[in-house]
């Protein structure tokens, strides 16, 4: 695997989203497999991530494609992560719960922030939705910073809210709004 050049600036054109494909299991489980990545997602996403798991993540996310709601993250082309909208029910209906994620060789360099903003426009645009939220363990700044600077609001703390990996955190609760604008 080419390593992404961490100098170089994220142009909105270099991040791209695209439905999964079985051909994704390769970088899938080279990216997928790390303990930074699953200690910030929920158990959805399993540890260790092998070939098996990257099948079942695959099958599980191309049905999902046809609802257009879950995609890889591609960085020029090149796998780098991945986003997924979950829309809620009832009257909850108008709004999706988001989910990110991208691999160590990509960090740090403003993918995520395209993804999430990609992603984000897609949701109220195709999806017709009126909110898009996610929720960001209290470990993990770098997500928060993420949505932050993608025009999502912090709305509140829940205390307590996940255990993981044998430890309690909260969860740090971020919403957009359909018409709302980036400082």
């Amino acid at each position: 695997m080419k390593t992404a050049d961490k100098s170089a600036k994220v142009a909105p054109e270099d991040v791209t989203l695209r439905p999964w494909t079985r051909g994704d299991a390769v970088a899938l489980v080279r990216l997928g497999d790390d303990r930074d990545i699953w200690l910030n997602l929920r158990e959805r996403f399993p540890r260790p991530f092998t070939q098996a798991s990257a099948d079942l993540w695959l099958a599980e996310h191309a049905a999902e494609n046809a609802s257009q709601k879950s995609f890889a993250v591609l960085f020029r082309g090149q796998l780098a992560g991945g986003i997924h909208l979950r829309r809620r029910e009832d009257i909850n209906h108008i709004c999706a719960d988001l989910t990110f994620w991208v691999g160590k060789p990509f960090s740090g360099r403003g993918i995520a922030r395209a993804a999430v903003e990609a992603a984000t426009a897609h949701a109220f645009d195709a999806l017709g939705l009126e909110r898009v939220q996610a929720f960001v363990f209290d470990w993990n700044p770098a997500s928060a910073r993420v949505l932050d600077a993608a025009g999502y609001k912090l709305e509140g703390r829940l205390r307590h809210y996940v255990l993981k990996d044998g430890r309690y955190g909260d969860a740090l609760l971020y919403a957009k709004l359909r018409n709302e604008d980036v400082d």
